[in-house]
């Protein structure tokens, strides 16, 4: 290694001790003052050295801060491992013409140890000067390297005061994370230890049983809850512990109107970072769903009842059921869901996007000049365009999304959980998609609208609205065009956002 190299890894150590430019501290004062005072100096100093200047991080005898490097005794000190002693600076030539020397503090002896940290850097020194020359005894300059080596140790522990410090902060904003996340979430979130006893508790569950929390930390379920169902509870419990495997149960809960809730939780061991074992909760509220379920039940034991009396099978009530609710929300033409399919299906995934604060995004796309396509080659051949765009269609979306067709040659293709960005990268793969198809007569292009769901909206028909001027957005700009909202996307920048988002 070169000696550029390895002043840059002295000055990388030195940034690390984060020492430069702190405040005077009396334990650095101390050494100073002590230093001073064996050697028979009339000054003493803790010099770090930067690239430019020497600071002092502590002084005896001197009032200075810092001088340029360029000037300092020091800099000729950190290159080696031994002290550096000049007793006379006048008679040697590298420091007789120093202003330093022949200026104000006058020096004109100097002794040195520099200051060699863990790594192997020498980032100072603690020097000794007067303003006569003199020499040191031995035992002079081996207490001036003892006290070296105080300095050193004073500034590692200043180190590690300032990493614990960081690490203790980066925990203090971990665990706000962990506990804003679990405050905010919908389930109900608890940790118990080997006795049963709650270590943890999600502000939800002190909202919905009105308990503080002080009320539950320390706290058995037998002692919250009774011995009825306190006891259940830690039978599970012990079962867990016990090695059976972790699985979700179905809780009823009674609710103060005489009523019933139903929460599905699920419960699991874990080993904390000591080795105590430990017993994890969450709890989901799924009374709307059992509900609906319960609903559902009633309503099919009613059914065969009336399907027993007409004298039909149930299986083939069922089947003819189901074909005919496939038929009334299926496009006869292309095999997509219909129009009206569409609207129930964009009211339920409004609501959902709503309550769950998630995000939720609406295509509109219109195939271009298709009254002319029909004019020139016929109807038959114009079904079969609207078949291979719905078919391409379906090929560039999710299982989740949903397409249908929406009127003529128009298309509506709903997207769950779908962004701004999102929606452009998909919209753009649907746009490329038909237009690299293999037609039969002549290439076929389309327009798009997107909308994405904003807080300002009132209903699902609003996303349907910003989606629709959108598309005429696209239309009046040349067609075969992606638009979001009032503003319109180019084919170029809807490619490249498209290679970013190629796993939707």
């Amino acid at each position: 290694m070169n000696v550029p190299d390895r002043e840059a890894d002295r000055l990388a150590a030195l940034r690390a001790y984060q020492i430069l430019d702190t405040l005077p501290e009396a334990c650095y004062d101390d050494i100073t003052r002590i230093a001073a005072h064996i050697c028979g100096t009339a000054i003493a100093v803790v010099s770090l050295v930067d690239e430019n200047r020497q600071w002092f991080k502590s002084t005896f005898g001197i009032e200075a801060t810092e001088t340029p490097r360029d000037v300092a005794f020091c800099t000729y000190c950190i290159p080696q491992n031994e002290l550096l002693i000049v007793p006379n600076a006048l008679e040697d030539a590298r420091f007789a013409t120093n202003p330093l020397v022949t200026g104000d503090p006058h020096i004109r002896f100097y002794a040195g140890a520099p200051l060699t940290v863990p790594g192997g850097q020498n980032l100072g020194t603690l020097c000794v000067i007067d303003k006569q020359p003199r020499q040191l005894t031995e035992t002079q300059a081996e207490i001036l390297r003892a006290l070296s080596r105080q300095v050193v140790q004073l500034m590692v522990a200043h180190r590690q005061v300032r990493t614990l410090e960081q690490l203790e902060a980066a925990l203090r904003a971990s665990e706000d994370r962990f506990r804003l996340f679990m405050n905010h979430s919908p389930a109900l979130a608890f940790i118990k230890d080997e006795d049963g006893r709650y270590v943890y508790i999600s502000e939800p569950c002190t909202k919905k049983f009105d308990l503080p929390m002080d009320r539950w930390i320390g706290k058995t379920d037998i002692e919250l809850c009774g011995p009825e169902i306190g006891s259940k509870l830690r039978e599970t419990n012990l079962h867990l512990l016990a090695g059976d495997k972790s699985g979700t149960n179905l809780q009823t809960v009674p609710t103060p109107d005489g009523r019933s809730e139903y929460w599905r939780d699920y419960k699991f061991t874990f080993r904390d970072v000591d080795g105590q074992k430990l017993i994890g909760g969450f709890a989901v509220d799924v009374t709307d769903e059992q509900r609906a379920l319960a609903a559902v039940q009633l309503s099919e034991a009613r059914y065969q009842k009336v399907a027993a009396r007409l004298g039909e099978t149930v299986g083939d009530l069922e089947t003819a059921n189901v074909k005919l609710k496939a038929i009334s929300v299926t496009d006869g033409l292309t095999g997509v869901k219909n129009r009206r399919a569409f609207q129930e299906r964009l009211n339920e995934e409004y609501d959902r996007a709503t309550r769950y604060q998630r995000p939720l995004s609406l295509l509109m796309i219109d195939v271009d000049h298709f009254k002319s396509y029909n004019d020139t080659f016929g109807h038959p051949a114009g079904d079969v365009a609207l078949q291979m765009v719905a078919r391409t269609l379906e090929e560039c979306i999710r299982t989740v999304d949903f397409v249908a067709r929406y009127g003529g040659e128009e298309f509506a293709i709903l997207l769950p959980d779908t962004d701004y960005a999102d929606a452009l990268t998909v919209a753009e793969r649907c746009r490329s998609g038909i237009a690299a198809a293999n037609w039969p007569h002549r290439s076929v292009t389309a327009s798009i609208g997107a909308s994405t769901i904003t807080e300002t909206m009132g209903d699902g028909f609003d996303l349907v609205r910003e989606a629709d001027q959108a598309l005429y957005t696209s239309k009046a700009i040349g067609r075969n065009r992606v638009s979001h909202g009032s503003g319109t996307i180019s084919v170029a920048s809807m490619t490249r956002t498209a290679r970013v988002s190629a796993s939707h």
